[in-house]
């Protein structure tokens, strides 16, 4: 599986960004403007978090998904972040949210 983040900022302490993956949705996105990111939204259960690496202001992310029928048809959940000091008060950005289902 392979999924691009972009376009990110490519400036110095800027553009670090991460991929969150998680097992389920949230059916109401949790608003983020309490911790000073006003208009973002979480929208995966962020299971795991990774790190990226920005090229240019992309980011590729790829995922092996083993050859086992057991997950043939679960589906995982992903959402881009990535530091961003003039994004917001806090300094981060999130993506919209995707969804892939193995084998489909």
């Amino acid at each position: 599986f392979t999924t691009t983040l972009a376009p990110m900022p490519t400036r110095a302490f800027s553009g670090l960004p991460f991929i969150a993956l998680g097992t389920s949705n949230l059916k109401v996105p949790l608003d983020l403007t309490p911790l000073g990111m006003p208009g973002c939204k979480l929208f995966v259960s962020a299971d795991v978090s990774l790190a990226i690496t920005n090229t240019g202001g992309s980011a590729r992310f790829d995922l092996a998904i083993p050859a086992n029928p057991k997950f043939l048809g679960k589906s995982f959940y992903l959402q881009g972040l990535v530091l961003d000091q003039k994004a917001n008060p806090l300094g981060v950005a999130l993506s919209n949210a995707g969804k892939a289902t193995i084998g489909y």
